[in-house]
């Protein structure tokens, strides 16, 4: 299978459904085809998100899932979130070339937050860190994963944060009945969490593995995270 089959396979395996209201899917299309670095995930498909492995690693799993609540809930995992105020940051303005400030907000889990109509929110969500550093672990209504233990090296904590995060979510949306799984892309400071299907993403690892694809690009770094997390 070539590059461009590969995109027509994904587009009838329902790849390019998830892409923002008001995009132009065909225009999106094009784009992955011309592609220098055969890179399938833009912006307006929104299905890859900034996931540092490190930041994973220190604590940082239930912000993450935060942050991805939105899309987890059109996947039918709900949490309970509120937007809170970050510190503004100034910027030159790309007209006027004025510096101004500009707003900014984050997700936070807070589990005070009642259940809205005919939605049962995920709970309880918390993260265990004893003083001992023993272990890392999150639980997410009664899913609960050990992200990381003092076993490990500090190498394989950042893989195991971004490993396990994503099994822990993957457990969530396989609870609600949904198709998709997040899928890891590059690592280290560069992570990102991909929202696939098991049929798109055994169809890019066809080409992933094809000897006739001279520049694979990002599909070589695209990986199931039960497949490569660290052992202790």
């Amino acid at each position: 299978m070539n590059y461009h089959n590969l995109v027509s396979n994904l587009e009838v395996a329902g790849f390019f459904d998830t892409a923002s209201v008001g995009s132009n899917r065909t225009s999106i299309k094009q784009d992955i085809l011309n592609s220098e670095h055969r890179y399938l995930f833009p912006d307006q498909l929104g299905r890859s998100f900034f996931a540092d492995a490190e930041d994973l690693a220190e604590q940082g799993v239930l912000e993450f899932i935060a942050e991805l609540a939105p899309q987890l809930a059109r996947r039918e995992v709900y949490l309970p979130v509120i937007e809170v105020p970050l510190r503004p940051v100034r910027q030159r303005h790309p007209t006027t070339g004025e510096i101004i400030e500009v707003a900014r907000t984050k997700l936070r889990i807070d589990g005070s937050i009642p259940d809205p109509p005919g939605v049962i929110y995920l709970r309880p969500a918390k993260e265990e860190l004893p003083e001992s550093g023993e272990y890392y672990r999150v639980s997410i209504g009664s899913r609960t994963r050990e992200i990381w233990n003092n076993r490990m090296d500090g190498g394989q904590m950042w893989e195991a944060g971004m490993c396990h995060s994503f099994i822990l979510i993957n457990q969530l949306l396989e609870d609600a009945g949904a198709e998709e799984r997040l899928y890891g892309l590059y690592g280290g400071n560069d992570g990102l969490a991909v929202f696939l299907t098991p049929t798109q993403f055994g169809l890019i690892r066809i080409v992933w593995i094809s000897r006739n694809l001279k520049n694979r690009g990002s599909l070589m770094s695209l990986r199931d995270p039960r497949q490569s997390m660290p052992r202790d």
